[in-house]
């Protein structure tokens, strides 16, 4: 991104935006450190993902976020 870092984003949505509107985030990244990955999940980011990835390990996590989102309607 070239104005801002993905976690500079994630922060600036969760802020200003309305909880019930939030858009659900996934962190895909490069940096596979525990302390990327801590500081992704505290800037808002909802779930995180390194790569090199599996495309089932996507869709485990948009299952889990369509499972979420089904459990509270």
């Amino acid at each position: 991104m070239p104005e801002l870092s993905g976690i500079e984003t994630a922060k600036i949505l969760t802020q200003h935006t309305n909880q019930s509107i939030r858009p659900y985030i996934i962190a895909m990244t490069a940096n596979a450190s525990q302390e990327d990955k801590e500081d992704c999940l505290a800037s808002g980011i909802n779930e995180y993902i390194s790569k090199p990835f599996r495309k089932e390990e996507i869709a485990d996590l948009l299952n889990h976020f369509i499972a979420r989102k089904n459990s509270k309607t």
